[in-house]
């Protein structure tokens, strides 16, 4: 096992009761890793984009294009019923 930041501890949290669960996390000190979204990755790619558009390195245009396909990744993610990062495959 990994210790204390395994990414199983939330795996874990999902089916243990929670304070079964507490008592063992603050015993060993879980520290639990964010399993990352796909509304986070939109979100820094927007600043990123903002941010790039601001300091004259990326076209109003080229941003419009990015944010199209934001918005259809959006709406494919959704149909497969897909947020986070790691469900994210290529099939």
């Amino acid at each position: 096992m990994e210790g204390p930041t395994s990414a199983l501890w939330s795996e874990l949290r999902r089916v243990v009761p929670s304070p079964t669960y507490l008592r063992f996390a603050k015993y060993l000190s879980i520290t639990e890793r964010k399993v990352p979204t796909w509304i986070d990755l939109r979100q820094r790619v927007r600043a990123h984009l903002e941010q790039r558009r601001r300091i004259g390195r990326l076209q109003e245009s080229t941003e419009t294009r990015y944010e199209l396909t934001l918005r259809e990744f959006d709406i494919f993610l959704a149909g497969k019923e897909v947020s986070l990062l790691p469900e994210i495959s290529r099939s």
